[in-house]
This record gives structure tokens, C-alpha cells and sequence, in this order.
């Protein structure tokens, strides 16, 4: 066979590096976007997890009234070092429960008493954010405690939707609403 070369202008040449190259550039944007998001929403160390208590104290700062923002970073400001210390001992637990789990041979006292820990860790946690809500209230005008029980009211059990075994149909099913007027 004779092999004949395909002719290609020089600008058509470069017209598709040029496509090749954005579209390089565009492939790596795309995955690096993905794995930064991915990271991101995954934390590893305990610093990462802490990090928390910053982003939930700003995400609350931007839906309360401004009148009431100075008090509430005061209240946030006075509890934030205790709050990371229990969320540190909380994840710190918690790790511990895992790594128990993963482990061969379990033991039912010990798994007994690694969960005695990591439930006190969690009733520790949740008394306090119940004691910082409790004093966020306390210095919050009646706008800010509207918008405060709307946040309440909207997440109560929003975090568990996916995670239901229940079918579909029972599932989704409305509950009655609670009001107390």
C-alpha cells in the first residue's frame, strides 16, 4: 500500500493544539475542583474537624438581625475554646470507637466500654452547644429568636432524611405539624 500524508494547513494545525490545550486545561480545572471538594467535605485531622466551630459560628452570624451580631460573637467568642476541646475529644473518641470495631477479636466488656465513653463524650458535647444555644437565646432580640426557632424547626431531623431504612412511601409521608402558639 502507498501510504499518502494528510495535508494540514498550519492554521488548522494550531486552531486544534489550541482546542487540545483548553480542552487539557479544562479536564484538570474539573478534576481539581473535584478533588479539592472532595477533601474539603472530608476531614482527617482533628484541626480540620474543629474548623467547625468557625464555619457554624459564621453560617449563624449571617442569618441572625446585625443588632444583635456583637452579643452573639461575644457568647461564640467565650465558649469557642471549650467548644473545640469537646469536639476534639468527641472525634478523638470516636476514632478509638472505629478502630476498636476494625479490630479482630471484639470483647463485649471492652466494646461496653468504649461505648460508655464515646456516649459521655457525646452527652458532654450536646449539653454544652444546648448551654451556648441557651445563652445565645438569652442575649438575642425577639427577631433573632424567631429566626433561631425557624433554624431549629427546619433542621430537626433534615440531617437523617437519607439515611432512613423505612420505604419510600412511609418514608415521605407528612407528619403532622407541631406548633406551640
Amino acid at each position: 500500500m502507498n501510504e499518502t500524508p494528510i495535508q494540514i494547513s498550519k492554521r488548522k494545525r494550531n486552531i486544534f493544539v489550541i482546542v487540545c490545550l483548553i480542552s487539557l486545561a479544562a479536564n484538570f480545572f474539573v478534576l481539581g475542583a473535584g478533588i479539592s471538594f472532595y477533601t474539603q467535605g472530608h476531614p482527617h485531622k482533628v484541626t480540620d474537624k474543629t474548623k467547625s466551630v468557625e464555619r457554624i459560628e459564621k453560617r449563624f452570624l449571617k442569618r441572625i438581625n446585625i443588632d444583635d451580631r456583637p452579643a452573639v460573637r461575644e457568647v461564640f467568642k467565650q465558649n469557642r475554646e471549650q467548644s473545640k476541646s469537646l469536639f476534639e475529644s468527641y472525634y478523638k473518641e470516636r476514632e478509638n470507637y472505629i478502630a476498636y470495631i476494625k479490630r479482630g477479636e471484639i470483647k463485649e466488656i471492652d466494646l461496653q466500654m468504649i461505648s460508655k465513653d464515646l456516649l459521655i463524650q457525646e452527652r458532654n458535647l450536646s449539653r454544652h452547644l444546648n448551654a451556648v444555644l441557651q445563652q445565645l437565646i438569652l442575649v438575642s432580640g425577639p427577631e433573632t429568636r424567631k429566626k433561631i426557632a425557624e433554624m431549629i424547626r427546619v433542621r430537626n431531623g433534615h440531617h437523617r432524611t437519607n439515611r432512613s431504612w423505612l420505604p419510600a412511601k412511609e418514608r415521605l409521608q407528612k407528619q403532622p405539624e407541631k406548633r406551640y402558639e
